[in-house]
């Protein structure tokens, strides 16, 4: 059974569900009708969401989870305390877990970055920028206490999270950085003069 393309094409201009409009077109519609009213659905989503609602709709159906309305600005938020619980509780553990699965409870799911960087604080943007490669980009809440980290989580060169890491601080050094898989190990090290004995720390693997 087959329907005319025109019908088709008329219910999908309708306020037909796109899932209901695809079954249709699947079951009832050759090479030539599935290409033409998809083309059709298109044209209705440009008209009515424009050129920034439709950038919106295909950042959404690709799994983009952001849209970078009103230039490229990344702000630092205050420290996660989802995973500054996280940390804590290996370091009371004494072991060791990739970084993925840590940052993963801090809700930035695995795949979503590939490299991690922390900065001594304070920071300007140009220096920010000129250590990252991100010519250009605008930072807001930059901490300026230095007793702070900057913890900055990129996805193919672009910044994607950042957050304010405060005492106890857990990062790579500057001018390092860390990837999904890099092991978070709790050690034992000698606490700072004039301090006496040991305090247990956590050390992630780092590359330069």
């Amino acid at each position: 059974m087959r329907i005319r393309p025109s019908y088709l094409v008329m219910l999908c201009r309708r306020d037909l569900p796109s899932s209901k409009c695809h079954m249709l077109i699947r079951f009832f519609g050759d090479t030539e009708t599935r290409r033409h009213v998809l083309n059709v659905k298109a044209y209705a989503a440009r008209r009515v969401l424009g050129p920034l609602g439709l950038a919106a709709l295909i950042a959404v159906g690709s799994g983009c989870s952001q849209l970078p309305l009103g230039g490229d600005k990344a702000t630092v938020e205050d420290e996660n305390p989802d995973l500054a619980a996280a940390f804590s509780r290996l370091i009371d553990s004494r072991g060791s877990a990739n970084l993925d699965e840590m940052i993963a409870q801090a809700g930035i799911p695995a795949g979503s970055w590939d490299r991690m960087y922390s900065f001594d604080s304070p920071n300007t943007e140009k220096e920010l920028n000129a250590a990252l490669g991100t010519d250009g980009l605008s930072w807001a809440k930059l901490p300026e206490d230095s007793e702070q980290t900057t913890q900055v989580f990129v996805q193919n060169g672009k910044v994607v999270r950042a957050f304010n890491d405060k005492k106890p601080r857990h990062g790579v050094r500057n001018g390092k950085y860390a990837i999904p898989t890099s092991a978070v190990h709790a050690v034992e090290e000698p606490r700072g003069y004039p301090a006496t004995g040991t305090v247990w720390v956590l050390e992630i693997d780092e590359f330069s």
